[in-house]
């Protein structure tokens, strides 16, 4: 079992290989939604809660696990900030979102490429990119906007 410290450590080696700024980790409960690591019996425990709900909790006895964990999380919230920054208008945001994770995965191994891709495949079978209905709602929003004006006068 790798220590916090070791486990930091190569964190903080995965952020640089992929020009993320590093972030720290936590080894106590935070309770404010931020995930924190407990190393026990033999296993990673890898836990996000927030005043005492907890959003997930995951185990395993492999580093590898833990360390694409973590960086799936890094990742996803750096995804989410640069689609802000680039937004294009009347598109899916997750396109954006999902070619960044997408890269930035690869920039660390072909496998956890290969392992967002397929989850990121998942979600689109469930909930397929959409385009259109925000070109819709573009529509319908401005088309209201008029409405709403005469309701309030």
């Amino acid at each position: 079992m790798y220590t916090f410290l070791e486990i930091q450590s190569k964190v903080d080696q995965i952020c640089q290989k992929i020009g993320l700024e590093k972030r720290r980790l936590w080894n106590s409960v935070q309770n404010d939604g931020n995930p924190y690591i407990s190393i026990q019996e033999d296993n990673y425990w890898y836990i996000s809660a927030e005043r005492g709900e907890i959003y997930f909790d995951k185990k395993t006895n492999n580093f590898e696990e833990l360390c694409y964990w973590i960086m799936d999380d890094f990742i996803s919230s750096y995804s989410y900030k640069f689609e802000l920054k680039n937004r294009v208008r009347e598109q899916d945001f997750r396109r954006i979102v999902f070619s960044k994770q997408i890269e930035l995965f690869g920039l660390i191994s072909d496998e956890w490429k290969s392992r967002k891709e397929e989850s990121i495949k998942q979600i689109l079978k469930r909930s397929p990119f959409n385009d259109v209905s925000l070109k819709h709602s573009i529509a319908l929003r401005n088309a209201l906007i008029p409405a709403t004006l005469i309701i309030l006068n």
